[in-house]
Order: C-alpha cells, then structure tokens, then sequence
C-alpha cells in the first residue's frame, strides 16, 4: 500500500513539473497575415512596437521586410516577424551559412548558445539560441528560426534581457511553435 502510494505522489509530482512547464495558450492573440500567408501567436498582453522603432530596425536591415514588431509590456521582450528574398548569389549556400551570414548584419558579438535543426510543416528550420550585444552595448539574449520558404528567407526572432528571456523561456517556445504557414 505505501509503496502505491508513493508511485501515485510521484507520478503527480511529475505530471505537475510537465503541466508547469506548458504555457496556456488562452492568454494568447493570434496574428494572421493573408498577403504573406502565415500566422502566429503571442501572449495577448504584449503591443506593436512604435512606427520609429521598426523605422530604426528598417534603416539598418533596408532589405528586410519587417511583417510584425511587438513587445511585451515591460519591454523585456520583443518578437519579430521578418521576411527577405534569397539573393541569387546566395542559392547555392547551405541553410546554416546563409543564416549566420544574415544574421551577423543585425548581431553584435553573438553568441551561439544551441543550434538545432527542425521542420515546420515539411520545411527545414534551424533555431538558435545565442546571446549577444545590443547596437548600445546591452547584453542580451535570442532564439531564433530561419527558414526559407519558396525564395524567400523567413527570420522569426525573440530576445530581449537575459533574466526576462530566461524567465520567459516557455512563452517563448510556445509562441515558435504556433508559428504557420496557408497553402
């Protein structure tokens, strides 16, 4: 009898570690872009990034198309949506050197932490976590997914404080995972 006891107090203990480390998808809005034919979700309390902020990040990435810029309400966090056409002269790179070469633009001093490959909807994607340099000398920390998608690199970013990211880190991963593509 103790020994069933003891089995059922630790298979709760563990079902309660795994439903902790789930993030109720209830407290999320969802993005839907027809014209670019994805979708997203995010927590529902975070807001657009102001106009001159995406104007900032445009400036510096002029070839990047900017598709969502939002932050979270204590602006420890931001999520990014971006699309960019493949170059031509970039066709015959593989997946991970054409990531690095896209993102070394827009990092300072990064980082990689993790790197791991996956698929979304039969699509190869690379995620990386790194830590990196803000353009005013912040530390900070990323995940990142790129993909490419009929000619045209897809580069999903969140970062922010390493503290607030690392506190965040399921939000952060069910926001990723939500991430779709229309037919």
């Amino acid at each position: 009898m103790k020994k069933a006891l003891v089995a059922i107090i630790g298979l709760l203990s563990l079902l309660g570690v795994a439903l902790a480390g789930t993030v109720a998808l209830r407290d999320f809005s969802e993005h839907r872009d027809t014209a670019n034919k994805y979708s997203i979700q995010y927590p529902s309390s975070w807001e657009k990034m102001p106009s001159d902020f995406i104007a900032i990040a445009k400036k510096q990435l002029p070839d990047r198309d900017i598709l969502l810029a939002l932050w979270s309400t204590d602006r420890y966090l931001s999520l990014s949506v971006a699309i960019e056409k493949v170059p031509s002269e970039a066709r015959g790179f593989t997946l991970k050197e054409l990531f690095n070469r896209m993102l070394a633009i827009s990092m300072i001093s990064r980082q990689t932490i993790s790197q791991e490959e996956l698929k979304i909807q039969g699509v190869t994607a690379i995620k990386v976590v790194s830590s990196a340099s803000t353009p005013n000398g912040l530390p900070a920390k990323y995940i990142h997914l790129f993909l490419i998608r009929k000619g045209t690199a897809w580069i999903i970013g969140i970062g922010g404080q390493p503290a607030s990211f690392d506190n965040n880190r399921n939000q952060i991963d069910a926001v990723l995972s939500s991430l779709k593509f229309a037919s």
